[in-house]
């Protein structure tokens, strides 16, 4: 008795040529190790839903001289083995499809002999094979490509750059003071800039002081 035999016997309860089906089915995993059967809900196009015994895992493929694994899922028709299995490639985390004559966007597969399926000439070990074969041509999947990492920032040599420590504005308000009716900063704590950006407009000027009597008032002088 196979590892498989009592499962499958089971899920096929509800098939209708229950015998031909498990033998066929059997003969699979007895042939491909890297194959077990699952039940798998399937929609088809009419919008149904049914439960179908799903053979799933990988199937060998010799590609450029080198043996990969293309993971597959082939879903196993209530009315096997006179109807053909719904075969597609489940790519997994790491690969992405490459679609094809023979694969399309989506991953299922499409081949002469699922479209020649005829009982007494077509099974499922044979089904295998002919993918084998037509995916070591043309591969059915490839690697997804890896996310080149940013580029790191470069520095100047004599260090890393730190956040500018002069404000020109006080720290203790959002905004620059406006003035009152006098035309006096209503704040006192504000200072103009110690080096304010210059332009083709610059005017360079300094502070003179003048005393008429008691009083001191300041004046801006233009040179």
């Amino acid at each position: 008795m196979g590892q498989y035999d009592a499962q499958v016997r089971q899920q096929l309860s509800k098939y209708k040529h229950k015998d031909l089906a498990q033998r066929d089915i059997l003969n699979v995993f007895a042939s491909f190790s890297d194959l077990k059967p699952k039940i798998d809900k399937y929609a088809f196009s009419d919008g149904s839903v049914k439960d179908l015994l799903c053979i799933d895992g990988t199937i060998p493929v010799h590609y450029k001289g080198a043996k990969y694994n293309i993971p597959v899922c082939i879903y196993v028709m209530d009315t096997h083995p006179y109807n053909p299995p719904m075969c597609f490639v489940r790519p997994t985390k790491d690969m992405l499809i490459k679609p094809s004559k023979n694969v399309d966007a989506n991953g299922r597969i499409y081949l002469p002999y699922l479209h020649e399926w005829k009982f007494s000439n077509s099974d499922l070990i044979g089904l295998i094979q002919v993918m084998s074969v037509v995916f070591g041509e043309a591969s059915p999947v490839y690697a997804k490509p890896q996310k080149a990492s940013p580029p790191r920032p470069t520095y100047p040599p004599w260090g890393y750059p730190h956040p500018q420590q002069f404000n020109p504005y006080p720290t203790n308000s959002g905004f620059m003071p406006m003035p009152n009716a006098s035309g006096q900063p209503q704040n006192s704590g504000y200072y103009p800039p110690q080096n304010p950006p210059t332009s083709s407009y610059q005017l360079m000027g300094r502070f003179q002081f003048i005393t008429k009597g008691q009083s001191t008032t300041s004046q801006f002088v233009y040179m």
